[in-house]
Parts: C-alpha cells; sequence; structure tokens
C-alpha cells in the first residue's frame, strides 16, 4: 500500500490518499481575497452611487452588506452544485402527502 503524505488534520492516523499539502502561503492566500473583496464591493459602491443617487451612506453599507452575503451564498452553491442538487433531490423525494 502506497504512503499517504503527511498531513496536519486530526486524527494524524486518517489516511488521505488524495492530499496534496498546499504550496501558496497564507499572506498571498489572503491578498489575493481581499483584492477580490474589495474590486466586488467598490464595483457595487460605484454603481449604487452613480444610478441609485437618493441613497445615503447607511443604505449603501446595508447593500454592500447584502452584496457581500449574497456572493457568499453563490460562492458555496457553486462549488457544491452537486451536493446541494442531491441534497435537494433527497429532500423532495421523501415528502408525503398526508
Amino acid at each position: 500500500m502506497q504512503a499517504s503524505p503527511q498531513h496536519r488534520y486530526y486524527p494524524i492516523t486518517l489516511i488521505l490518499p488524495d492530499y496534496v499539502p498546499n504550496e501558496r502561503d497564507l499572506l498571498s492566500i489572503a491578498a489575493e481575497f481581499s483584492v477580490l473583496w474589495v474590486v466586488l464591493l467598490s464595483s457595487a459602491w460605484l454603481l449604487m452611487a452613480q444610478y441609485v443617487k437618493e441613497l445615503g451612506t447607511k443604505d449603501r453599507l446595508t447593500v454592500l452588506w447584502f452584496v457581500l452575503c449574497q456572493y457568499q451564498i453563490a460562492g458555496y452553491v457553486a462549488a457544491n452544485a452537486y451536493d446541494v442538487q442531491v441534497a435537494h433531490s433527497m429532500s423532495s423525494s421523501r415528502v408525503t402527502m398526508s
């Protein structure tokens, strides 16, 4: 049997045959993630400033909060689309009419 590479997850004796250690450092991952969110939220802010001029700062910040939450949910669904589809089909097949 082929030995899997060492991982940092518990239990240590767990065999993860497809485990690949991350080659990027945490700072570069965090910087890329931050730049992505700054671009997205800045774009939303500028679009609101151009098309919805009557919104105040508090209202714009509220809209940015909803944009942030929506993209996190959409990202989760996109990353786990198959699992979400299977879970939905399983839950809908359990519905019984009384």
